[in-house]
């Protein structure tokens, strides 16, 4: 069996000449990593339009990411202003990125009853302290989604022993 030569585009080896074709939507990085992982030479992005580069937005900010197992990568860049694409081009070369600016979060709003019952629980009442927002959130949510108030309370009873043993919400569902 013949093996593919290796191409070379300007300085640039590829190594295994299979390239995959830009494909909008779907040559995202996560794509182009498994198909590199099986065997492309060479990938290329999802269509970036420069204007939209140059601006920073963040879907272009997205689908210009690369991992540096991909290298070589290429990126497609789209406009009709020379001037436009090729200040597209250098940041991308660049690596710029803009900053995420953080949301600030609401504080978690804790339902008054299940306050009362942490209080009668000082262990529970620690390891709710310690949880993350995103599972003090979840508690709160279920104990306030409660239609009724014989639901509401069975599941503060249920929340208590869970959260005393140190598991979320969801914690069936973790990886162990």
């Amino acid at each position: 069996m013949q093996m593919l030569k290796p191409i070379r585009i300007g300085p640039v080896e590829v190594v295994s000449p299979v390239i995959l074709a830009p494909m909008t939507a779907v040559t995202d990085l996560p794509f182009r990593r498994v198909v590199k992982r099986y065997g492309a030479g060479l990938t290329v992005s999802e269509m970036i339009a420069s204007q939209a580069m140059v601006r920073e937005t963040r879907q272009s900010l997205q689908k210009a990411m690369w991992d540096p197992a991909e290298e070589p990568v290429s990126m497609q860049l789209a406009g009709c202003e020379p001037h436009v694409m090729a200040e597209a081009a250098k940041l991308n070369e660049q690596g710029v990125k803009v900053p995420r600016q953080a949301k600030p979060r609401k504080p978690v709003s804790v339902p008054a009853a299940l306050k009362k019952a942490l209080t009668t629980n000082k262990k529970a009442a620690a390891a709710f302290e310690s949880f993350p927002p995103s599972h003090k959130r979840e508690y709160a949510e279920w104990i306030a989604d409660a239609k009724g108030e014989d639901t509401r309370q069975r599941r503060i009873d249920t929340a208590v022993q869970w959260i005393a043993e140190g598991k979320s919400r969801n914690w069936k569902y973790e990886r162990k």
